[in-house]
C-alpha cells in the first residue's frame, strides 16, 4: 500500500511540476498584454481584426525543454509606449520574454525596447522565425522619401537578432519604394 501511494504523490508532484514549467508563445503573448496595459495607451485590442496583434513567436528553445530555461520569445503589438500622445504613437512593438530561471522562476519581460523603437515599420504585415536560433524577421510598410504623411507605401524588411540575454539588434534591414 505505501509503494501506491509513493507512487501515486511522486506522478502527481511531477505532473503539478511539469503543469507549473510549462510555458509556450501563448503564455508569452499573455504576458505581453498585460505589460503593454500597463506601460503603453492606445493599445490595439485583439478583438480588433488584426490577427498579428500580441502574436508571439519563440526564437531561442533553450537549455532544457522540460522547463523552459533560456527560451525566448518575442512579440509583437501595438499601441503608445510611454503614453506620448498625439498622431502616430500608437506604433508596432516588439517585446522579448525569457525564461531566465528555472521551472520556479516566472518569465521575465524585457524591459529595453530601444531596438523596437529602431524598427521604423508603421504597418506590420509579417512577422516570423528565422533560420537560424534567435533571428526574427519583421514585413511591412514603412515611410519612404515619397510617401505622404499617414500614408506609407514604403515595403519594409528587417532581421532582427536577439541575444542571449534578451536584447535586439537590427543585422540587416531594406526597403523598396513603390
Amino acid at each position: 500500500m505505501k509503494k501506491v501511494v509513493s507512487l501515486a504523490a511522486t506522478l502527481f508532484l511531477a505532473s503539478s511540476h511539469s503543469a507549473f514549467a510549462y510555458f509556450d508563445e501563448n503564455d508569452a503573448s499573455r504576458l505581453v498584454q498585460d505589460f503593454s496595459e500597463t506601460v503603453a495607451c492606445q493599445v490595439e485590442s485583439v478583438f480588433e481584426g488584426n490577427p498579428l496583434q500580441y502574436k508571439a513567436i519563440q526564437v531561442i528553445e533553450g537549455m532544457d525543454s522540460a522547463d523552459g530555461y533560456g527560451a525566448t520569445y518575442v512579440v509583437h503589438w501595438i499601441g503608445d509606449y510611454g503614453c506620448s500622445g498625439g498622431n502616430a504613437t500608437s506604433v508596432p512593438q516588439f517585446t522579448v520574454v525569457s525564461r531566465s530561471g528555472f521551472a520556479s522562476a516566472d518569465p521575465v519581460v524585457r524591459t529595453d525596447q530601444e531596438a523596437s523603437r529602431d524598427l521604423t515599420i508603421n504597418v506590420v504585415t509579417a512577422f516570423y522565425a528565422g533560420d537560424a536560433e534567435g533571428v526574427f524577421h519583421v514585413e511591412g510598410l514603412g515611410y519612404g522619401p515619397d510617401d505622404l504623411q499617414g500614408n506609407p507605401e514604403t515595403y519594409t524588411h528587417y532581421k532582427v537578432e536577439v541575444d542571449d540575454i534578451g536584447y535586439m539588434k537590427i543585422v540587416d534591414s531594406y526597403q523598396e519604394g513603390r
